[in-house]
This record gives C-alpha cells, structure tokens and sequence, in this order.
C-alpha cells in the first residue's frame, strides 16, 4: 500500500459458528446459526512516512472516536446532514462519507496525503 490508499477492517464477532449469508438488501449479514453477533469497521488511511503517529506507524485510523483533543476534521465544511451525524456520533464511518466530504484540503489528515 502506498500513502493516500485507504482500506476498511470490519470485524464480525459471532456467538456461534463463524458462517453468515447476506440478506436480499445486500447489505445487512446474519449468521447462518441465528446466534448473537456484532460487528464494526475501522477505516485507515495510509501516510507518508515522515508523519508517522506517537506509535510510529505511518497510518491515521479515521473512524477513531477522539477522547481529547482536537479532531482535524473538526475544520471540514459539513452539509446538514452529516453535520448533524459529526456532532452526534464523531467521525464519518466510511470512505463514501469521506469522500463526499471532498478529501481536500480543508480537511488537516489529507493536506499531507495529497501531495506526492
């Protein structure tokens, strides 16, 4: 991967069997046996070297929920809508929202990415 790529991890965590099918929406996935699961995502994004995080990984994790401090996208020009699920639920979950945010450089986590 190089820096600017972005990719997603979904976890499902499952009660019972590891087996799952989609439903008819192609979206919404069940386990085969019915049991409880759950699942989340966490999008990444890839940075140059040079802006490696405290943990000296060159990566930004975007969905990470910010306890304190700052969130650079906390500058991002919103429309109603995803104002609204800013204020209410911190991060856009996934690249689409991103992207419909424009990915530029209003945005402080794509200034570096966006310069090759």
């Amino acid at each position: 991967m190089k820096p600017g790529h972005c990719f997603t991890i979904e976890p499902m965590i499952n009660e019972g069997d590891w087996h799952d099918e989609l439903w008819p929406d192609n979206w919404t996935a069940v386990t085969k046996d019915g049991l409880r699961s759950a699942q989340f995502e966490h999008t990444m994004v890839i940075l140059k070297p040079e802006l490696a995080t405290s943990n000296g990984m060159a990566i930004e994790v975007l969905t990470k929920r910010r306890i304190s401090g700052a969130d650079p996208l906390n500058g991002c020009k919103f429309n109603e809508e995803d104002a609204l699920h800013f204020e209410r639920y911190g991060r856009p979950y996934f690249v689409d929202q991103l992207y419909k945010l424009g990915l530029n450089t209003d945005c402080t986590v794509f200034k570096s990415t966006s310069k090759n």
